[in-house]
């Protein structure tokens, strides 16, 4: 009888936090793969409880999912919900200032978070607005200074996409590889670097070989030569 109690609490509490990770907008496959994980299902019943999440957009589900899963395991449960709470106010609306969040509280692991807002914010970029102009002119200036590695190897080695993925703080890889892709896939581009490469291939030219003397200045050398 109390097997059968605890099979259906278990049972109604995994619909309960299924019903949660749906409604924050993760995929069935994820909500899946969570459930297996009894630690992780277990913090993320814990805080929506704490925050009293129901339910949230996407890509606020996507930035709540990123943070769980990433800190869960050693983050005090205030700080936890003070990364919440500004993921759910915008303040920390991209991945990559979740990830910076998720690092300012390594960093600072005895931070009670509110008091250290100031500190938090600017590490996190929280207010911080990079226009889509700062991003082009970053990309452009990144084609440039990587240029001669691509006519070498190619646009999408992994050494350059390691070294673009770093890009300008506070903006998403993904937004960066998008422009990225758009530069490298025009068609000016593309003719600009098979030029570069083709340049590069060409053999260098042999060194002219000297020209054959006549029988007439072979004759008047060895006169020349006897003479002396």
């Amino acid at each position: 009888m109390l097997r059968k109690f605890y099979k259906a609490t278990f049972s109604q509490m995994s619909k309960n936090i299924s019903e949660r990770l749906a409604g924050i907008g993760l995929q069935k496959k994820t909500i899946e793969g969570t459930l297996k994980n009894s630690a992780l299902t277990s913090s993320f019943e814990s805080v929506f409880e704490r925050n009293s999440i129901e339910s949230a957009e996407k890509g606020i589900g996507n930035n709540l999912y990123h943070l769980v899963t990433k800190s869960s395991a050693w983050i005090k449960d205030h700080q936890m919900d003070y990364c919440v709470q500004n993921i759910l106010d915008g303040r920390l609306s991209s991945r990559a200032r979740v990830d910076l969040a998720i690092k300012y509280f390594k960093q600072n692991n005895t931070s009670d978070a509110k008091s250290d807002e100031g500190a938090f914010k600017e590490f996190c970029g929280v207010g911080v607005v990079v226009t889509p102009e700062q991003i082009q002119g970053y990309l452009d200036n990144f084609v440039e200074d990587n240029f001669g590695e691509m006519v070498k190897t190619k646009p999408t080695h992994s050494t350059i996409m390691a070294k673009l993925r770093k890009g300008i703080q506070f903006v998403e890889p993904k937004d960066l590889i998008m422009g990225y892709n758009k530069i490298v896939k025009s068609p000016e581009f593309k003719e600009r670097l098979e030029k570069a490469k083709s340049a590069v291939a060409q053999p260098k030219k042999a060194k002219e070989a000297p020209a054959k003397k006549t029988e007439k200045e072979i004759e008047e050398e060895n006169q020349e030569a006897d003479s002396q």
